[in-house]
């Protein structure tokens, strides 16, 4: 019978093991960023990159325009917070008579569940909309923003299942707070997402 306090042998002998573990850090030098202001050139290559990194793919125009810019106006740009509240998605079917006319939103209609399975279509195209033209309050004012890839960063963060959540109203709204708190004060951003609708059904609280 085996005893409690007798161990298992490791497969494999812990020499073994520690003959290839590291010794000493590497001796190549390697490149981290450190809070030293950017010194090399801002030419077409630099600004693509910034903005591929920020952006869902920059234009071109976008991409000449940061460069016109210069990047501490780019940088501007991109965190600018100006208000910018795009259309309520649409219903765009007729299949029931209860949901709204085509063309009127039904993020403010009351339950309906036979219905909610457009309305989540309509969601998905709305918010697929949003990321590939990246529409902002004026082209002139806001150029470029990285609005868009900060909800689709805090979507993943405070993640839900629109399986679970089985509504799309409450899938709307939390878009909503996350796209009014996209690089505001984190901590009020949690306080929002604790008394969120679609987050308390996806955590079984109501």
């Amino acid at each position: 019978m085996l005893n409690v306090n007798d161990k298992k042998k490791p497969s494999i002998k812990r020499d073994k093991v520690l003959k290839y573990a590291n010794q000493k850090l590497p001796e190549f030098p390697r490149n981290i960023a450190g809070l030293e202001e950017y010194s090399n050139n801002w030419n077409f290559e630099s600004a693509a990159h910034l903005l591929r990194r920020t952006c869902f793919g920059p234009k071109l125009s976008e991409i000449n325009q940061a460069i016109n810019l210069g990047l501490n106006e780019s940088i501007d740009k991109l965190l600018n917070e100006e208000e910018f509240t795009p259309d309520h998605p649409l219903n765009d079917r007729d299949d029931d008579e209860n949901a709204p006319p085509i063309g009127e939103t039904w993020v403010n209609i009351l339950e309906n569940k036979n219905n909610d399975f457009i309305q989540k279509k309509s969601y998905e195209a709305w918010r697929i909309s949003l990321i590939l033209n990246q529409p902002h309050q004026s082209s002139n004012n806001v150029p470029f923003s990285i609005r868009e890839k900060m909800v689709l960063f805090w979507q993943n963060h405070f993640a839900t299942e629109a399986t679970v959540v089985q509504d799309s109203r409450y899938t709307y709204w939390m878009n909503y707070r996350l796209r009014e708190n996209f690089i505001g004060n984190f901590k009020h951003l949690v306080k929002e997402i604790n008394v969120d609708a679609a987050m308390l059904v996806y955590l079984g609280g109501i």
